[in-house]
């Protein structure tokens, strides 16, 4: 959906107006998130760098480097498939950018999981497994999932208002010598309509 300027800033006036709060994208709380979401985003990126080439240095010349070879594979991938994520959720595709995140890190997990086996160990890993690969994939997996959420929500809250706000307009303006607006011309309105200038004419009149 196009949006122009002038229609969203009566959108947040009318929020504002009503008293209509929820989290939004350029709250404290959403920031704090997106923080620990790059963070964690890192953490797993030299992570899995050291991963990769632990296993070059280690299998290279051997028997087992076409085994080897695969999981570094895999671990490439899904490493560039999260930082594709996290350029799409820059750019504000929401959902690609979840969907990027979400599957290739929730993949990696059990690809860890497979080389860190140990009996003694707590829960049957070992226990960098936890810190170097599980802890920050799964701050990784919740923070992307809470910024989508916060993110889609408002994005449907505007909208929403936003299909309003444009009936109202329509409903005040619509009309012009007794015939209603081309699409075109409604289009010209949307485009240079500016609330305040409204607000700043009313006042005129009401000094006059």
């Amino acid at each position: 959906m196009k949006m122009y300027p002038g229609i969203l800033a009566k959108v947040h006036e009318t929020e504002k107006k009503n008293g209509i709060t929820y989290i939004r994208t350029e709250d404290t709380y959403y920031k704090v998130v997106k923080f620990i979401y790059f963070i964690a985003e890192i953490w797993m990126f030299f992570m899995n760098l050291f991963f990769v080439l632990g296993f070059w240095a280690r299998y290279t010349g051997t028997e087992s480097m076409g085994e080897a070879l695969k999981s570094m594979i895999t671990v490439s991938v899904c490493t560039l498939c999260i930082i594709a994520g996290c350029i799409l959720n820059t750019k504000k595709l929401y959902i690609s950018g979840w969907v990027l995140n979400f599957i290739p890190a929730c993949f990696l997990i059990p690809v860890f999981a497979s080389f860190m086996k140990d009996e003694l160990g707590f829960l049957g890993f070992v226990a960098s497994f936890y810190w170097r690969h599980l802890v920050p994939i799964v701050l990784l997996v919740i923070a992307i999932t809470i910024l989508t959420f916060i993110a889609m929500r408002e994005k449907h809250q505007i909208e929403q208002l936003y299909k309003k706000v444009v009936e109202n307009l329509f409903a005040e303006f619509g009309t012009k010598d007794d015939h209603k607006l081309t699409e075109q011309e409604w289009e010209e309105f949307l485009k240079n309509y500016d609330p305040y200038k409204k607000s700043t004419d009313k006042k005129q009149k009401t000094n006059e």
